[in-house]
């Protein structure tokens, strides 16, 4: 059988079953726990539901919506019908979704309530799906009546799978397409090289429609078995609150960040004393971090944290 992205994450959850795949935090607090039998279910069903809807392989879906586990299941789901996630900012403005909307030519437009207004008022061509993110998750909200999924044949490690859209230097953003192959080889290296393994907890705080937030660390951890705690948003009281706990389900071994992020968390911390020696990765990513804050991090935190770029 080839290997795809969800095929992975479907032997990730066939052999994991009940474990907790993802603990959802809003504003700080425990909304939702998803295990990843649960996860191989639900989205095995919006595959199917989004078949019924007329996807077909190589079709986009828009994901206009705030980060939330409906917005993870849409994109997993969207992956097994061979069908091309576009994963937009939900904070981006009328006209900025006006082009993306005629620039992906979405077959189907998945959105928030609060999202939902902006794209009807447009014209949209595309198939518009409703979902309410602001109650907390639960499995009727997604394709209740869809029938079981079988995973589509001939998927191929070329395939396009993810469209990115750059901020660029010029004129509007630039969409750049990853495949199944990208994106399974950058997991992968990341696993590898940092370790990843179903014993971690990352405290996954950055957006998903972003690479940093969506393949390095969203991917990596379903695919290495590893338990998320994902917050709604990033704040740098609660991400501080969650890798100060040393014990129970919230007990972070792993934080993948953005230097803004750290100098707010930083700057928290400078005048308080915590424990974090149970954490055993700090990333930071997309764009390069101050000499400063570097050693900021490395006092507070008593380990060095590690540098990435996508690219």
């Amino acid at each position: 059988m080839m290997e795809t992205l969800s095929s992975l994450f479907d032997q990730t959850a066939l052999r994991l079953g009940q474990k907790q795949a993802i603990l959802f935090l809003r504003k700080g607090s425990m909304e939702s726990r998803v295990t990843y039998a649960s996860l191989k279910r639900i989205s095995d069903r919006v595959a199917s539901g989004l078949k019924e809807m007329g996807l077909e392989k190589g079709d986009r879906v828009i994901l206009y919506m705030p980060k939330s586990v409906e917005a993870v299941m849409i994109h997993l789901g969207v992956q097994k019908t061979g069908g091309v996630s576009v994963i937009l900012n939900p904070g981006s403005k009328r006209d900025e979704v006006a082009y993306f909307l005629k620039d992906t030519d979405a077959r189907v437009i998945v959105v928030g309530k609060k999202e939902e207004e902006v794209v009807r008022t447009l014209d949209a061509k595309g198939l518009i799906l409703s979902i309410d993110t602001e109650s907390p998750f639960s499995e009727e909200k997604l394709f209740p009546s869809s029938l079981y999924w079988t995973s589509l044949p001939g998927e191929n490690l070329h395939d396009p799978a993810l469209l990115i859209y750059t901020s660029g230097t010029t004129g509007q953003p630039k969409g750049a397409i990853l495949t199944q192959q990208n994106l399974i080889q950058d997991a992968r290296n990341i696993i590898q090289i940092w370790e990843i393994s179903e014993r971690d907890i990352l405290c996954h705080a950055l957006p998903l429609f972003h690479i940093h937030g969506l393949c390095f660390a969203l991917h990596t951890s379903l695919i290495a078995g590893s338990t998320m705690v994902m917050l709604d948003e990033f704040s740098g009281e609660h991400v501080n609150d969650i890798l100060s706990q040393q014990e129970g389900e919230l007990a972070c071994t792993m934080f993948m960040g953005v230097p803004t992020m750290y100098v707010k968390m930083v700057g928290r911390l400078e005048k308080e004393t915590r424990d974090f020696s149970h954490i055993r990765l700090l990333a930071s990513g997309s764009a390069p971090l101050p000499p400063r804050e570097f050693e900021r991090i490395k006092k507070i935190f008593g380990k060095k944290h590690v540098e990435r770029e996508g690219m």
